[in-house]
């Protein structure tokens, strides 16, 4: 469903996919693409036997793209209540 969006009045266009700070917004695939590829990353180079490092790497790299795209899509979505 499309939401009618305006800035000072202007009625802005719709487009199905958008750039925002290196994240392609609106594209599931893309940033699923990229999360996997990032445990990927993950899994080939944390070689040491240690839970912790491993969750820790998982938490810096792999969560944080997780994060941040969420707080975007929860800003595209009625009623903006998120969106600082």
């Amino acid at each position: 469903m499309k939401y009618p969006y305006t800035l000072h009045d202007n009625l802005l266009k719709h487009v199905d996919v958008v750039k925002y700070l290196g994240v392609q917004i609106s594209h599931i695939d893309y940033v699923t693409a990229k999360t996997n590829s990032t445990l990927g990353f993950v899994h080939r180079n944390i070689i040491i036997n240690n839970p912790e490092v491993k969750e820790r790497a998982y938490k810096t790299l792999v969560q944080t793209i997780l994060e941040y795209i969420s707080k975007i899509l929860n800003c595209l979505k009625p009623p903006h209540h998120n969106c600082r």
